[in-house]
């Protein structure tokens, strides 16, 4: 049972701002672009000689990719030329 002091104690919630929203989500996907291309760099660095099976670098992309050749060109040529694209307009 209620009485009239718990009806005066509900207070809706704003609607969401869907401009926050979307500047929210934009951000959120440009940061894990950021990290995407971060550990493409990492990968680069390490250099082609040490992308081999039983890396850290290689377990990760292999799962996706089993060429080790695509794998190296997709991370260190493909990838961070796709992702530098939608970085850089903004």
């Amino acid at each position: 049972m209620s009485d009239a002091g718990d009806a005066r104690r509900f207070v809706p919630r704003p609607r969401s701002d869907i401009d926050r929203r979307s500047r929210t989500d934009a951000q959120n996907v440009r940061d894990e672009l950021l990290r995407i291309l971060h550990r493409c760099e990492s990968v680069i660095e390490a250099g082609r000689e040490s992308f081999a099976e039983g890396a850290p670098h290689d377990d990760v992309a292999s799962m996706v990719v089993m060429n080790d050749d695509l794998v190296w060109a997709a991370v260190t040529v493909r990838i961070p030329a796709i992702l530098l694209g939608p970085l850089s307009e903004h």
